[in-house]
């Protein structure tokens, strides 16, 4: 019994003291009459390699792509009201853009809901905040169709291996974004709508290069981001990639995908 009681107070502990680290960001008024929100304790925490066991018998190691993991903004629910009761605001927008020795592309944009509709609330709608959100951003291959990943072989183009990857953290001397007419516009691409399934990212056929996140406002229904975008302040490098030989994949060939294969739709993402 002792050990019971003993676990329950650890566990309220470290929900206390999870809940009085936390920054909160927070939406204002200037005297002016344009809004801002200073967005607070959001950046990437951490970046891995998404590993994939390919080749006879699946003994060989070659890399999908990689995962980043985001630490999102949190609002005090009346700084949520006041902003939404303010202008036509329901979501984050997540912009992904890559830097390579071949140019710089933004290779994604993925709406993560602020609030979602709901009759029994007097106001129409809950607040749904996600503390942390995790994307994928794989080669273009891959990216295509969940199911190459139940191949023994992949495309010949794609067998290649991450070697290193650095997540950078850097000092941003601003960090409001400002909710106005001036900074609204249409987002130039399709919008991802973050949910259960594993949100995948096309990378292209290189990986290496550097991948910064930025974030804005967003209003999904006219697709019109809302506000200034603000980079988070970190970021990650890809170097060391190199192409893999795998034993028993020579001359494999990738099979058709059928036009009626519901895959094909679901899971494409066209960059």
């Amino acid at each position: 019994m002792g050990e019971r009681v003993l676990g329950r107070l650890i566990f309220c502990f470290v929900l206390f003291i999870n809940y009085s680290c936390q920054k909160y960001s927070s939406y204002s008024v200037h005297s002016s009459g344009s809004s801002f929100v200073a967005i607070e304790d959001s950046f990437i925490v951490d970046v891995s390699v998404v590993k994939w066991s390919v080749g006879v018998l699946h003994k060989d190691t070659i890399s999908k792509g990689i995962n980043l993991k985001i630490k999102m903004p949190i609002m005090d629910s009346s700084d949520v009201k006041e902003m939404v009761a303010a202008g036509k605001v329901d979501s984050w927008l997540l912009r992904v853009r890559k830097m390579s020795y071949s140019g710089s592309s933004e290779i994604g944009y993925v709406k993560i809901p602020i609030i979602i509709p709901g009759r029994t609330s007097e106001m129409g709608f809950k607040i749904k905040q996600l503390d942390y959100v995790q994307l994928n951003i794989y080669y273009s291959s891959i990216a295509v169709s969940s199911r190459f990943e139940s191949l023994q072989c992949p495309p010949i183009d794609q067998s290649k291996e991450i070697g290193t990857i650095t997540l950078e953290d850097s000092v941003r001397e601003m960090n409001k974004i400002t909710i106005g007419a001036t900074d609204q516009e249409r987002v130039p691409g399709k919008i991802e709508q973050y949910g259960y399934k594993p949100m995948v990212l096309s990378g292209g056929m290189e990986l290496t290069g550097r991948y910064a996140v930025d974030i804005a406002l967003l209003d999904s229904n006219r697709g019109s981001r809302v506000s200034s975008y603000f980079e988070l302040p970190s970021a990650v490098e890809v170097s060391g990639e190199r192409a893999k030989i795998l034993k028993g994949c020579f001359n494999f060939k990738v099979p058709t995908i059928r036009p009626n294969d519901p895959d094909l739709y679901q899971n494409f993402r066209f960059r």
